[in-house]
């Protein structure tokens, strides 16, 4: 149930406190003596914890989970169709959900409240369109511009990335200054390897874990 549905703060509440009573008590009698705060004890092991689990946490990682394989499996038939339900062209990470959504994507995008911003563009060979595809994450550039300019329509990602440096100034479209500082601080590595795509920044790879959610829910 967990990796499926947001769970309300009380359950997530009660399972804590038994977790805790299970770690602390000496008997059904006994007074309980805290030793530690609970936000110790759930750190990981290498960070002086004992990693017993946050409920919360663990519930909006595995949530994570399904986050993950929307942006990245689009074969799976659960994807394909509450692709096809609800996200049809819109972007993930801005889209709003709509009233009488299921539960599932309900707490699919509750989770993503949590997470997003662990997420963000990977550019590899720069080959996508650098308006009409959406390889930031956040939706096409042509939907945030008044118009498109005809001698932009062809230019790629990496065009406009000339000596390790974005030349915005190439472009007869006019970007918004937001627009403009938020692209500075995406960068083409200078060995690209693979396809301009979005990529986890809690692992050292690129991909999504339950586990490299977890310990980015716990920092947050």
């Amino acid at each position: 149930m967990m990796q499926l549905y947001w769970l309300p703060q009380s359950v997530c509440t009660t399972i804590d406190h038994l977790c805790r009573s299970m770690l602390w008590s000496q008997g059904t009698r006994t007074r309980q003596w805290n030793l530690v705060s609970w936000k110790d004890v759930i750190k990981p092991k290498d960070y002086g914890g004992l990693a017993m689990r946050d409920t919360r946490s663990a519930n909006t990682s595995l949530l994570g989970k399904l986050i993950w394989d929307l942006m990245h499996h689009p074969d799976k038939p659960w994807v394909s169709l509450l692709t096809h339900k609800y996200l049809h062209s819109s972007p993930l990470l801005n889209y709003v959900v709509p009233p009488g959504a299921s539960q599932v994507w309900r707490s699919i995008h509750k989770a993503l409240s949590v997470l997003r911003s662990g997420y963000g563009p990977c550019l590899g060979d720069g080959n996508s369109s650098f308006l009409y595809n959406n390889w930031t994450g956040t939706g096409s550039l042509c939907h945030v511009v008044p118009y498109v300019d005809i001698h932009d329509s062809h230019l790629k990602v990496s065009d406009l990335w000339l000596d390790n440096t974005w030349n915005l100034s190439m472009l007869y479209t006019s970007l918004p200054a937001p627009l403009c500082a938020q692209l500075t601080t995406i960068s083409i590595p200078a060995h690209p390897v693979g396809a301009d795509t979005i990529s986890w920044y809690g692992s050292n790879n690129g991909i999504y874990t339950a586990a490299s959610g977890y310990r980015w829910c716990l920092v947050l």
